[in-house]
Order: structure tokens, then C-alpha cells, then sequence
């Protein structure tokens, strides 16, 4: 909720964030990932990346501050949340353009002391490149479970939708 009537902070009691390169972060993009409140080049307090707006929503905004420069957030509930058992869903809208890879992912709490694959990753909803011509046009998410010996993933694919609209993903 946000009844401020001004862009708020994700709520730290939940929300994190991989800050830097994509290449240092979280995947081999180019994009530079950036905090709530972060003033380092090219982050920008009056223009965040991540916010609740005060339609209520969580904003997750990429950004082009500038010729060849680009932005964006990594929200994680490292240390913060975690489950066993249970449904784990987000309603989101997704960008399109070519270029973009939003995603929703879990990584198993010790991540940190066994890395990956070793400590599972499953992939609720990766958006690849909405707009790639070898797509022919159509959207399509994918969700993928990684872990020992499966590096490489078990992929699940699901196409022929608008993903610029309301979608709910989830996995149990």
C-alpha cells in the first residue's frame, strides 16, 4: 500500500537488492542495477529504478539515462523470506521490447554457502526478448527448475499471449 502520493521504498522488511553490473549481479546483461535511494553513477534518487507506486503496485522500471547506458532493479528476499512448501505467485505486466529478460526466480537459502546450481533455482517466469524476430511475433515465458545435475534446466514454455498485459505466474 502507498497513500503517500509520491513514489515509496519497497519494503526492506522483505525487499533487497543486487547492486552493479548485470555481469557482477544477477545475469550477462548490461544493464547497471540500482537500489532505492542509490546516488552512484548511473543510479538516481529522483528517478528510481524500484518503487511502490501510489497505485499500490511494486515497480520494477528499466532506464536509459543516457547514450548506451541502461538501468534497472534486482529486488531479492535474501536473508529476509523464505518457504518450504506452498504456491508462490506475482501479477505482473511485462515489457516487450526487444533487449529485455524480466524474470521472477527463487535460489534455495544456502545459495550463499553451496552456490548454484547445488542449491536449486527455479525460474517462475523468465520473458526473453518479447520482440526477437525469431519469436515470429509471439510471446512466450518460460520457467525452468535447475539444480544438481541439472544445470542446464527442465524448461516448461508457454506461448500466444500478450505479455504487456495482466498475467498471474506462479509455481507450487
Amino acid at each position: 500500500d502507498n497513500a503517500t502520493g509520491s513514489k515509496t521504498k519497497p519494503d526492506p522488511m522483505t525487499w533487497t537488492y543486487s547492486t552493479g553490473p548485470g555481469t557482477q549481479c544477477c545475469d550477462t546483461g548490461q544493464e547497471y542495477y540500482c537500489a532505492w535511494g542509490s546516488s552512484v553513477s548511473p543510479c538516481s534518487i529522483a528517478d528510481p529504478n524500484s518503487y511502490v507506486g501510489t497505485d499500490g503496485y511494486l515497480h520494477i522500471v528499466a532506464g536509459n539515462p543516457s547514450a548506451g547506458v541502461y538501468t534497472s532493479a534486482a529486488l531479492k528476499s535474501q536473508g529476509l523470506f523464505s518457504f518450504m512448501y506452498g504456491r508462490i505467485e506475482a501479477r505482473m505486466k511485462l515489457p516487450e521490447p526487444q533487449g529485455m529478460w524480466p524474470a521472477f526466480w527463487l535460489l534455495g537459502n544456502n545459495y550463499a554457502t553451496i552456490g548454484w546450481p547445488a542449491c536449486g533455482e527455479l525460474d517462475v517466469m523468465e520473458h526473453i526478448d518479447g520482440n526477437n524476430p525469431g519469436n515470429a511475433g509471439h510471446d512466450w515465458v518460460q520457467g525452468t527448475i535447475h539444480g544438481t545435475g541439472i544445470s542446464n534446466g527442465i524448461q516448461f514454455t508457454a506461448a500466444g499471449f500478450s505479455a504487456a498485459d495482466w498475467h498471474t505466474y506462479g509455481m507450487i
